[in-house]
């Protein structure tokens, strides 16, 4: 759009190795270490995500999704829960749309470059965070920041080459402009009421995603901050029927058992959080707290130097200082 290759064409004929191409190398190293630094994080963490067929399925997808939401911003939420698959229409009507656009600005290219230059921005830019690279979230609103500039781009010069008169963008485009950014604002103020506290924001995340264990973990975790030990074992039951297996939500729900003074109750959990993570530091420091707190202090001393091996040491330091560990 600024006309920047033009000028080093007619100065340079050897393009390829120009200024214009080397300004990026910098830039496309540091993505491609970006993608091998998440992988390797996701790898660490033993993240589940599918097959890379899969993944370039929910890639297309996801690139539609984003894009839709780019102009329309509805049900925003802090953190997006899909199954990894999507029905074949949603696939094929993202591929179709997709397509379709790049089609139109590449055989605009030469009347209006902007829209090819915006549009593989958006592209280009969204590639380490769209699901090529596997990560444990398919969508999150804050991998749009820097790739929005690239619709922003095709926005910018595409609106002024349709309104090319100054009294047609004084007329048009003021006022709609004005308009515009009030909705925005109105609609960024109610989307900042979400950030009151955590329950506000994951009750949000459940109404305007689909039904996942995720946002049901968070608010047992939230509710149980709050106080509110029923709601939150509500949530934490409501998890734990969606992902049997999550040793998170055990242990979140053995803690607020034993802040209802239900210990045995406290204790099973934390037993089954250890049973589906062997090396679950947290459990071991909570379980350790109702044996010593109980009057087992061999049993809880084993379990806090357990806890504190696997770098969690809470329990173990304040048994020291009781005396019951050594």
């Amino acid at each position: 759009p600024l006309k920047r290759w033009e000028k080093e064409v007619s100065a340079n004929k050897n393009i390829f190795f120009n200024r214009l191409i080397w300004e990026k190398i910098p830039f496309i190293t540091l993505t491609i270490i970006s993608g091998i630094i998440t992988f390797w994080v996701q790898y660490e963490a033993n993240a589940v995500y599918p097959s890379f067929p899969m993944r370039i399925f929910n890639s297309t997808v996801a690139y539609a999704v984003y894009l839709g939401k780019t102009f329309w911003p509805a049900d925003l939420a802090l953190n997006y829960f899909f199954a990894y698959s999507f029905d074949t229409w949603q696939i094929t009507a993202s591929f179709i749309v997709l397509t379709l656009i790049t089609i139109a600005v590449i055989y605009y290219i030469r009347s209006r470059p902007f829209l090819f230059v915006g549009w593989f921005w958006y592209l280009g830019t969204l590639v380490p965070v769209i699901g090529l690279v596997p990560t444990s979230a398919l969508l999150a609103d804050h991998y749009t920041y820097l790739p929005s500039i690239g619709i922003a781009v095709m926005l910018a010069w595409g609106i002024g080459s349709l309104l090319k008169r100054a009294e047609s963008r004084r007329k048009i485009l003021a006022p709609v402009s004005v308009l515009v950014l009030a909705i925005i604002m109105i609609l960024t103020w109610q989307q900042c009421g979400y950030w009151k506290n955590g329950v506000e924001l994951w009750n949000h995340a459940l109404k305007t995603t689909k039904e996942s264990f995720h946002p049901y973990l968070r608010l047992g975790h939230a509710y149980g901050i709050q106080g509110d030990n029923r709601h939150a074992i509500y949530n934490f039951d409501k998890a734990i029927s969606l992902k049997p297996n999550e040793h998170g939500a055990y242990n979140g729900r053995g803690i607020v058992y034993f802040q209802l003074g239900q210990y045995q109750m406290a204790m099973q959990n934390f037993n089954k959080a250890i049973q589906l993570k062997p090396d679950y530091a947290s459990a071991y420091n909570n379980r350790a707290i109702i044996y010593i707190n109980r009057g087992n202090a061999e049993l809880g001393c084993e379990d806090a130097r357990k806890a504190c091996s696997l770098e969690v040491c809470a329990a173990l330091d304040e048994a020291k200082l009781k005396g019951y560990c050594r």
